[in-house]
């Protein structure tokens, strides 16, 4: 692992790193069971894309030599626990917020990063995330709407 990370590899783990206590705060979450069944398919279904792409961008970091980063779970925990008090005391509007919150962070990560020059290979990895992000973004403001 080298000791200095350039810009592309700093990029990478920061953007691994957040998305895994993203992905790992979605699934703290939805083991806690009280997510009415729209919000918990959403959860379910992005959880499951998230990993896979998450995936690709471990990849690219082993391929530039780099060793993932493993996200913070117990910051991501926290997160969790914080979202359950905040639905149990109000209701999944506020969960909703605070995902679309965090999501849109991340996204912002990603699209700073996206400013560096980039592989083709690893731009679409990149540009992938960016769209999985829209379109949970998307349908988070589509349930809040049905609150």
């Amino acid at each position: 692992m080298p000791i200095l990370r350039d810009d592309h590899t700093a990029a990478l783990a920061g953007i691994h790193a957040q998305g895994g206590e993203l992905l790992e705060r979605i699934q703290d979450v939805l083991d806690q069971g009280t997510l009415s069944g729209p919000l918990e398919r959403l959860l379910r279904t992005t959880a499951v894309r998230r990993e896979t792409l998450l995936l690709d961008v471990e990849m690219l970091e082993r391929e530039r030599g780099d060793l993932p980063k493993a996200a913070n779970t117990e910051r991501a925990l926290l997160e969790a626990i914080a979202d359950w008090v905040h639905t149990q005391l109000t209701d999944e509007s506020s969960l909703i917020r605070r995902l679309t919150e965090a999501e849109t962070q991340w996204r912002q990560v990603i699209l700073d990063a996206l400013e560096q020059d980039w592989s083709e290979q690893e731009q679409d990895v990149l540009q992938a995330l960016v769209e999985h992000s829209d379109e949970f973004i998307d349908e988070l403001a589509v349930l809040q709407t049905t609150l």
